[in-house]
């Protein structure tokens, strides 16, 4: 059956939505996890550098003692090199946790496509869509505790690694490295830089917008998540920002929204914000929810006339369920997003980074190909089909340097 999950695609006549994760949140959930692994005798840790001091790691080892069979702290994005090197040199432990936001959780999930696949190059793309485990292969159990509001990467059948040297992106997908149980405790959030929160929260949003205006394998279910979490991360960020409200509650309400993001767009796929986005990431010195930032008007204004019905859906339920906010169109939504974005100096920062990409030659090229190579998106799923010279538009509008080369 999970051959089948792996292959099937929503279409105008036929849906489906999956999502094999148990949720388990609130305040002091985080304790649960000794539970979940009780019975495993050895557990692997994926922990972003952040937390590898924090008071529930040192409690996590003392705890684990003999049982903690490797801690690997990740200091950036993952290296494509060194999951290689986790995966074939130490032994597979029964259990793995991830303690981190969506780059923890990715370098943990590529180490695990090894062990199954014997790969995670491309793992669910092209002709390895539905690729079966390796007859020997063995799943341990996954755990994640995220400390970001942003990515939902736990709840994602999505991972992507990078080459230590050429930054090139290595990355695939499959629900069987979904993890198996999420806790979502606010405690990891508490002492978030609110840059890192807001960043982070712009992904998750864009996740759910681009659900949202998926035209084809969009489902009712969906719909369901985009618009509670929109309305649920967007209430709650503004809280964060403009009221400087750090509440358990709204800090529960941000990751919560984030996971429903991952959710989401596991059962779609990502569009051209996402493509360009993750391009222009590779040539400059910005993070991903800053490259975001810099493609969704662009998209916006491209999409308008086709997603009329949905703007308008998505104002009505922000109207009825987060009225403080105000919006009357997306424009508004941009808008409050540049807002905040210009609050925190990123604007500022974004406006830098791009201005200082010195080889506009190789940078346009390698934006534009990754968009116009997406032409399931383009062709299919985009809210209106998207010929190549509509690319090159979407592009120049987003980065006035760039020429059709």
């Amino acid at each position: 059956m999970s051959r089948i999950i792996e292959t099937a695609f929503n279409t105008s006549t036929q849906k489906r939505f999956y999502l094999p994760s148990k949720f388990v949140w609130g305040v002091g959930c985080h304790q649960q996890l000794y539970e979940l692994i009780e019975d495993c005798a050895s557990i692997a840790v994926f922990v972003d550098a952040a937390f590898e001091n924090h008071p529930f790691m040192n409690e996590l080892r003392s705890q684990l003692g003999a049982r903690l069979a490797f801690v690997e702290v990740c200091r950036s994005m993952p290296q494509a090199q060194r999951l290689r090197e986790i995966a074939r040199t130490l032994l597979q432990p029964e259990a793995i946790v991830s303690i981190g936001g969506g780059s923890t959780v990715d370098a943990a999930k590529a180490v695990v496509a090894e062990w199954l696949f014997g790969t995670f190059d491309g793992v669910g793309m092209g002709d390895k869509r539905g690729m079966p485990w390796r007859p020997d292969a063995k799943r341990p159990l996954l755990i994640g505790l995220p400390t970001t509001a942003g990515t939902g990467a736990d709840v994602s059948r999505y991972y992507v690694a990078y080459d230590a040297f050429t930054k090139g992106k290595t990355h695939g997908k499959s629900w069987d490295l979904v993890v198996d149980w999420v806790l979502v405790d606010p405690i990891f959030l508490r002492s978030a830089p609110p840059t890192l929160m807001l960043i982070s929260a712009f992904d998750a949003f864009v996740h759910l917008f681009e659900t949202f205006i998926c035209r084809g394998e969009r489902s009712w279910f969906g719909d369901m998540l985009s618009l509670d979490g929109i309305a649920r991360l967007m209430s709650a960020l503004d809280a964060y920002v403009r009221r400087d409200d750090r509440s358990d509650e709204t800090l529960l309400a941000l990751n919560y929204s984030a996971a429903v993001g991952g959710i989401a767009i596991s059962n779609i796929r990502t569009g051209n914000i996402h493509e360009a986005a993750g391009a222009l990431l590779e040539v400059t010195s910005l993070s991903h929810g800053e490259t975001l930032m810099v493609f969704l008007r662009p998209a916006y204004n491209q999409y308008r006339g086709a997603i009329a019905d949905r703007e308008a859906l998505l104002i009505r339920h922000l109207s009825a369920h987060a009225p403080e906010l105000g919006f009357r169109n997306f424009d508004g939504i941009v808008d409050w997003w540049r807002s905040a974005f210009d609050q925190f100096g990123l604007l500022e920062r974004i406006d830098a980074a791009v201005n200082a990409i010195t080889d506009w030659n190789h940078a346009s090229r390698h934006i534009r190909n990754r968009v116009v190579a997406d032409r399931v998106w383009c062709e299919k799923e985009s809210p209106l089909p998207l010929m190549d010279t509509m690319v090159d538009e979407f592009i120049k509008a987003a980065l006035p340097q760039y020429t059709l080369i």
